[in-house]
């Protein structure tokens, strides 16, 4: 069902995008190669309906900081109409601190106070596999007078990234003869070496929002833009290496984060600008399913419980503007 959701999203965008497009055919192309910097962190969350409501039992963090991104963007710029589409990558090893936290009394306890005690508590090194991000979006131009235009647009997100962590340190704590855990705080840290973790997301964001241009010199534009996400789908693969437990997430978001932009172009000619610009975003959402499943070859079963997830994300990126056409 969430895939029919997304399908249809896709079909009704290309519908539209179609539509505009044919109704304009004085088009310039410009390609604009670029690279920088990506700091962020990935949440995972994990609850238990098992009494009424549902209670934290987990959250994973996984941090993705100092990763240098690359890649491109090409724009098919009309009077009122533009197209954009882009790819990128990233580079990188170690980039950060996973940590892990657990309420193990949520599970076995039917008591608020209870399950305020963080009981398990690690932090391992994070670690790089693969990131890769493409996009596709469309705006309309409004020009306000000769200095200020806006630009509504609609664009959608794909992510795919792939992080595993190592060498953890860790807190336990143990339970008393009632079954109760106490804080991981007054247990002793210990440290395994090795891989522990590994985590594959993939990510389908859509935005809409509002792109505002400041002509404030004859070479200098300034601009800023913010966007709503109206849906987000996630799908996250969480594999406990030591255990063989595999961990699959699937959730979906509406309305459910938010991006802003500032950037800076500076015409050197009529053909090259050069870009700055400054991003990010938050989303969060707990509107998930989790499925089990033991070794590569197992088959997955339901959990008693939900799932969640969240990321933040900032990006700082340098790039030329090169107008082929």
């Amino acid at each position: 069902m969430k895939k029919l959701r997304i399908s249809a999203f896709v079909l009704i965008f290309q519908i539209v995008v179609s539509a505009l497009g044919f109704a304009e055919s004085d088009f310039s192309f410009t390609a604009e190669p670029f690279a920088g910097f990506h700091f962020g962190v990935q949440d995972e969350f994990v609850y238990t309906s098992k009494y009424s409501g549902e209670k934290k039992l987990s959250e994973l963090n996984w941090d993705q900081n100092r990763l240098f991104v690359y890649g491109a963007r090409i724009y098919l710029i009309g009077k009122k109409i533009q197209f954009l589409g882009g790819l990128g990558a990233a580079a990188g090893s170690e980039c950060g601190i996973v940590r892990d936290s657990d309420w193990m009394n949520a599970a076995n306890h039917n008591d608020p106070e209870l399950d305020k005690i963080k009981t398990n508590y690690s932090e391992s090194d994070s670690n790089l596999q693969k990131y890769i991000n493409a996009n596709f979006g469309m705006a309309v131009n409004f020009d306000l007078n000769s200095k200020n235009k806006i630009s509504p647009f609609a664009m959608i997100d794909y992510y795919h990234t792939e992080f595993y962590a190592q060498n953890l340190a860790y807190q336990y704590a143990q339970c008393d003869s009632n079954g109760i855990y106490g804080s991981y705080e007054n247990a002793e840290k210990k440290f395994v070496t090795g891989k522990m973790l590994s985590l594959e997301r993939l990510e389908y964001l859509t935005w809409l929002g509002l792109i505002y241009k400041l002509n404030a010199t004859d070479r200098l534009t300034v601009n800023f833009s913010g966007a709503i996400c109206p849906y987000a789908y996630v799908s996250s693969l969480d594999i406990h290496e030591t255990s063989s437990k595999y961990f699959l997430d699937e959730m979906e978001g509406f309305f459910c984060g938010a991006r802003g932009m500032i950037g800076l172009e500076y015409e050197i000619t009529s053909r090259f600008v050069l870009t700055l610009r400054a991003q990010g975003f938050v989303l969060t959402s707990d509107r998930g399913t989790t499925k089990i499943k033991i070794g590569k070859n197992g088959n997955y079963s339901d959990s008693n419980g939900g799932s969640g997830f969240g990321l933040e994300m900032g990006e700082i990126q340098l790039g030329v503007k090169t107008k082929i056409f």
